[in-house]
């Protein structure tokens, strides 16, 4: 090979590698601006932890048991049920029931929730007996708050402020947690304008409500649920990332008023935010109503209480369903960027045996609840519920940035090392060379120069 084929060589391997080197740092670059990310997977153990918040719902929210309250709902839902192959009975049935319910919420608001006979259920008349890790509980232990579907419900293990003492636990399985008897009305009496009958509940944080159309679980009379529960914790990454917010519990006066509204209920999710957006974006100025199955606040306008509204109301939703107007909530409800969920482990047995209900017949507060006590009348209209930890860990489910600054930098110096065969420190040499030479001129020009005699 002479001189000038050497050259040439010696030339385009030198050309390959800088290009090579161009295209790695390129692709160094470009993946670093992907902001790639990892997920991990954490297991946190504990020996005493907060047990969560529990609310329950009757499935039928009314006390049909006074004569007078069937008169009151005969005077609003004056409408005719008359169902069909076009219309099934279903359908009729559960319009029929959000027309009663919208209209009997609209008349308790303008009276202050108040009236002159009871119409919904209270504490003693869903609860039979309450037990928390083995010690007896009350209705001082819950408190109530009202849920458009389910009337008044109960909330065990809620946290009101700074100063309330919520209960802990160090006992995991079906012997611990909060064990509760439930009684969901009487036979033939308490189950009008409902197509099912049972219990509503649900597991969330102790801070907040929970949100009826999207948590909690229906457990049906005639049986024992355990309910075992494990809590997870999601954390995002932020931008660049992603989208979510960090502090999803505080808002400023330029956040959209979907989120602002989804804040103020409570613990943030998107899903309700969602909801609050639909309502003030278009059920509102479509049907010049709001729906009361969304509990907006600082909304001057009446509820949707007429069929005509109702049916405005189910095409809106429809709408957004079907036709993703989802977009149009998207920016104004963002992702939170760390959410906890409580999941549910379910299982079920026949309740009562023939031998407890001879017992538990004889309680006091059983009695005057049925005019004629039977076993099959007390297993169609009682339930048993266990809610306990299944395990007393919890599990972090999180985001980790996979390029660092630093590592996309230590990836660039590897890559001139390898091509060119330089490092930091040779990087640095010439550097110091320039400081060197700079030094040794500033010396020699500063140094007195040498008397001739």
């Amino acid at each position: 090979m002479d001189s000038k084929s050497g050259l040439k060589l010696q030339r385009f391997e030198k050309s390959n590698t800088l290009y090579l080197k161009e295209i790695l740092n390129c692709f160094l670059i470009k993946t670093y601006y992907s902001f790639p990310y990892s997920t991990s997977v954490e297991i946190y153990e504990s020996y005493l932890d907060d047990f969560p918040a529990v609310s329950i719902c009757n499935l039928n929210p009314f006390d049909t048991t006074d004569p007078r309250t069937q008169v009151y709902f005969g005077q609003i839902l004056n409408i005719k049920i008359n169902p069909s192959s076009q219309s099934p009975a279903i359908y009729e049935v559960r319009r029929a029931f959000k027309l009663l319910m919208t209209n009997f919420m609209d008349d308790l608001r303008a009276r202050n929730f108040r009236t002159d006979f009871k119409i919904v259920n209270n504490f003693d008349d869903l609860v039979l007996s309450c037990y928390f890790n083995g010690q007896k509980c009350d209705s001082r232990d819950f408190q109530r708050f009202f849920a458009f579907g389910y009337g008044q419900c109960f909330t065990f293990n809620k946290k009101i402020n700074d100063t309330t003492g919520i209960k802990k636990t160090s006992k995991t399985g079906p012997e611990s947690g909060l064990t509760l008897e439930i009684f969901t009305g009487s036979p033939e009496e308490q189950h009008l304008f409902f197509e099912k009958k049972g219990l509503y509940l649900a597991v969330h944080n102790n801070s907040a409500d929970p949100v009826g159309n999207f948590e909690g679980i229906k457990l049906p009379v005639g049986t024992s649920a355990e309910i075992g529960i494990k809590r997870t914790f999601y954390r995002k990454l932020s931008e660049p990332f992603s989208k979510c917010v960090i502090n999803a519990s505080e808002f400023t006066e330029n956040d959209p008023e979907s989120y602002k509204q989804a804040v103020s209920s409570g613990s943030y999710t998107r899903k309700k935010c969602f909801e609050f957006c639909l309502q003030i974006k278009l059920i509102i100025p479509k049907c010049n109503c709001s729906d009361p199955q969304i509990s907006t606040s600082n909304i001057k306008v009446g509820f949707c209480k007429t069929i005509k509204q109702t049916l405005c109301v189910e095409e809106v939703r429809k709408q957004f369903d079907s036709e993703d107007l989802s977009l149009t909530c998207d920016k104004e409800c963002p992702v939170s960027c760390d959410t906890m969920e409580y999941s549910y482990h379910q299982s079920f047995s026949d309740y009562p045996t023939q031998y407890y209900y001879e017992i538990i017949k004889k309680q006091d507060n059983l009695k005057n609840k049925f005019e004629n006590l039977t076993f099959d009348s007390f297993k169609q209209n009682t339930l048993m519920v266990n809610v306990f930890y299944q395990e007393l860990s919890s599990t972090l489910i999180k985001e980790t940035e996979l390029i660092r600054l630093q590592d996309l930098a230590a990836s660039i110096g590897g890559l001139l090392g390898l091509f060119l065969g330089c490092s930091v420190l040779t990087l640095m040499e010439p550097i110091a060379f320039i400081i060197d030479l700079i030094y040794r001129f500033a010396t020699v020009k500063n140094q007195p120069k040498p008397f001739l005699a």
